[in-house]
């Protein structure tokens, strides 16, 4: 073991790089970062001139201990293993918020021969790919949104899984803030699948389904600025499942001028113990209707952004913050990552709080949500989950507007559909008329889209 050595690392305009050499035998290096501040630090680890992996430094987690190895237990999470450590690193941080020029970072490196140290976290073997479930077939129940103690999370990769069973969730995708948490442990029946929460100024959106590690060190830079978040979210989208999240939330309601062509999903259902989504997830709503209306056929999705322990709520509360609430149900042929972003960019989703209402046609016997109907196909049934004790209220919309609404377990609701585009979805409500279930619209006909970006829906919504 090399001995220790504590470094100051100071940043100018918000900037910062700090570089290193390692030489010879070295196995694994160890570097405990400082945050003197509350603002959020983001930090990139460049090896031989190829980003490698990031740590986050948070207003909860003002010191990071990350570890750089040849094997994954003794790599952090949020960095690519190493098989030849060796040449030249640089350290470059960002520091976002009021504090961005005077942010006083320490970090304490050591260099070893030896594996001495692991991450606190891998308490079991891990595995960078995801586990694939190809005998679960049809409805499968997960979550699109959650965090770990890698971003502001309070969970352990670990607690994440144990509390997914519990909810009876069949996968998660993990979303830390501007980090991949790629490497999960091994043996589980939960399928966790790797994501990050881009987050900037302008709002929040996930990235989702990732196999690799999308951010460079120049990525934090670039995605404080408007027109460099849209380009960076441009080339995700194109390439990835992304959806924006909690888009009407405040503080973090979404303003980008996002190309609608890149966006696969939109979050309906946020973290519904936290009072202000009651309001937020209204205007969601309405937004998503008029995306549909404009001719953008968009799936809907839940995340119960998940950062708190399952015993902790949220001021006024009186309900935990849980992983799995909402579940977003997807229809798959078979339970893989490439078929949950498949089957989501087609639309084949419920969101619920309530367990998997039971959508049907007596006109099509393999009617899914999100799919174009023929005009034959006009009788539709919603049934909830038996074991309900609440009333709910069950509401048809038919290209926006409510044209039945009904009380009850089960509804039924027929149409005469006319020539041209039309779309028809089913939303539940409780006692308080507050959402606990949607389902993407399916619909009849075309339509081209007559706008293109985000904010121009948002203007009318």
């Amino acid at each position: 073991m090399l001995q220790a050595t504590k470094y100051d690392l100071k940043c100018r305009q918000g900037y910062g790089v700090f570089e290193f050499d390692v030489s010879g035998a070295v196995r694994q290096v160890a570097l405990t970062l400082v945050s003197q501040q509350s603002d959020w630090v983001e930090v990139s680890f460049v090896h031989n001139e190829q980003t490698v992996g990031q740590t986050l430094l948070t207003h909860r987690q003002t010191e990071r201990v990350v570890l750089i190895g040849q094997t994954i237990p003794t790599t952090s999470p949020t960095v690519t293993p190493q098989a030849d450590l060796t040449g030249h690193w640089r350290l470059v941080y960002f520091v976002s918020g009021e504090n961005a020029n005077t942010e006083h970072l320490t970090m304490t490196m050591s260099q070893t021969s030896e594996l001495v140290r692991r991450d606190p976290d891998s308490d079991r073997d891990v595995l960078v790919d995801p586990a694939q479930r190809l005998d679960k077939q049809g409805w499968v129940k997960g979550d699109f949104h959650t965090h770990t103690i890698y971003s502001d999370g309070k969970m352990t990769r670990s607690q994440n899984i144990e509390s997914a069973k519990r909810q009876h969730l069949d996968f998660f995708v993990a979303t830390d803030h501007n980090v991949v948490t790629g490497s999960w442990p091994k043996g589980s029946a939960i399928s966790t699948f790797a994501g990050s929460e881009v987050t900037t100024p302008f709002g929040h959106a996930n990235v989702l389904g990732l196999t690799d590690r999308p951010y460079t060190a120049a990525s934090y830079v670039q995605l404080n600025m408007a027109d460099g978040a849209v380009a960076f979210l441009t080339q995700l989208g194109e390439h990835n499942l992304l959806s924006i999240n909690h888009p009407f939330l405040g503080p973090w309601s979404w303003s980008l001028p996002l190309p609608l062509r890149v966006l696969g999903a939109i979050e309906i259902l946020n973290d519904p113990t936290y009072a202000d989504n009651v309001r937020a997830t209204d205007k969601a709503l309405a937004f998503w209707s008029q995306l549909w209306s404009h001719g953008w056929r968009i799936a809907g999705i839940g995340g119960s952004d998940s950062h708190m322990l399952p015993t902790e709520t949220y001021e006024g509360s009186t309900r935990p913050s849980l992983l799995g609430d909402p579940g977003t149900f997807v229809y798959v042929p078979a339970l893989t990552r490439e078929n949950v972003v498949a089957q989501v960019k087609k639309g084949a989703t419920m969101v619920s709080r309530i367990g998997r209402p039971v959508f049907t046609s007596p006109d099509q016997a393999d009617l899914l949500p999100g799919q174009q109907l023929a005009a034959t196909v006009h009788h539709f049934a919603l049934a909830l989950p038996t074991d309900l004790t609440t009333d709910y209220t069950i509401q048809w919309l038919l290209d926006g507007q409510i044209v039945k609404s009904e009380k009850g377990p089960a509804s039924t609701y027929e149409l005469d559909v006319a020539s041209g585009y039309h779309w028809l979805r089913a939303d539940v409500r409780d006692e308080a008329d507050v959402l606990v279930a949607t389902l993407t619209p399916v619909y009849w006909g075309t339509k081209t889209p007559d706008v293109t970006t985000f904010t121009e829906v948002a203007a009318g919504a």
